[in-house]
């Protein structure tokens, strides 16, 4: 195991010193406005994530997440083969 992160226990995962996951993870979805990313974007959000979700909306469509009115859910129009930043931590990341 690398620095930080977590162990396998009995009961499942045991968060280890130096883990930087917060009570609220962060995930990062690319393609979230697709099919497969938006349902992945609203389980997340079930779950207590904080999701952002990039899409270029090439294949997919803000119709699939139009519905999503969470202040947790951050939408980016954004070409994920061109360099990008995220300015925050990000604890997941779906690609």
């Amino acid at each position: 195991m690398g620095s930080g992160g977590f162990t396998a226990g009995s009961g499942g995962f045991t968060a280890v010193s130096g883990c930087t996951l917060s009570a609220m993870p962060t995930s990062l979805v690319t393609g979230g406005a697709g099919f497969l990313g938006s349902h992945l974007c609203d389980h997340l959000l079930e779950k207590g994530h904080r999701v952002i979700c990039i899409d270029n909306v090439e294949t997919g469509s803000l119709h699939n997440i139009e519905h999503v009115r969470d202040p947790k859910f951050r939408f980016e129009m954004v070409d994920i083969t061109s360099h990008y930043e995220v300015d925050e931590p990000v604890d997941f990341v779906y690609h």
